[in-house]
């Protein structure tokens, strides 16, 4: 079953944000959520994350999915080490420190890490916790080119069996990805 966005509206303080936004995003696949700063992109991730309410409208198809998030900011445990970040919320720890390229930083933790590996931890939570639905806000960001590609080609593995919803400013990940581009 899709994923039916239906007359979305959230404003913050007056100033509003989404604008009885309608969209459809495929039960799997890539759909790509595209536009410049400060449109809504993080803010419709939000609202289909239960994160955020909707001043009006609905959205439907979500009830029964489990949802895998890669936030903005890297959310990881400090006092946990890399792999037990990943155990924490969920099984095959090991098979996604070997795919991300972190079995060597496996028993560092989070302030051990640079930026990348610690991105690369985030996406290893999301991918262990294993969700029908993976919501990724801008998740390439700060990884090297080479290591970018290696992380897209796990979700373009992921995308016959799952929906996936990408934010990126960056129209080469959602052409990668073959996505269906939804435009802020």
């Amino acid at each position: 079953m899709p994923i039916e966005c239906n007359n979305l509206t959230k404003s913050y303080d007056g100033k509003l944000v989404i604008d009885h936004c309608t969209a459809t995003i495929p039960e799997i696949g890539v759909t790509a959520i595209m536009g410049p700063s400060g449109v809504g992109k993080t803010t419709f991730l939000r609202l289909l994350a239960g994160l955020e309410k909707a001043d009006s409208g609905h959205i439907s198809g979500l009830s029964r999915k489990k949802l895998s998030v890669v936030f903005q900011e890297d959310r990881l445990f400090p006092q946990l080490t890399v792999l037990e970040n990943l155990q924490a919320v969920g099984s095959g720890a090991e098979q996604w420190l070997y795919r991300l390229g972190l079995m060597k930083a496996a028993a560092q933790y989070p302030d051990e890490l640079s930026g990348g590996m610690k991105r690369r931890v985030s996406i290893g939570r999301a991918l262990c916790f294993d969700g029908d639905v993976f919501l990724l806000d801008e998740p390439f960001q700060g990884l090297d080119d080479s290591t970018k590609m290696d992380v897209m080609d796990i979700f373009a593995e992921l995308k016959t069996r799952k929906a996936i919803v990408l934010v990126t400013h960056d129209h080469r990940e959602a052409e990668y990805l073959a996505a269906h581009i939804l435009r802020f």
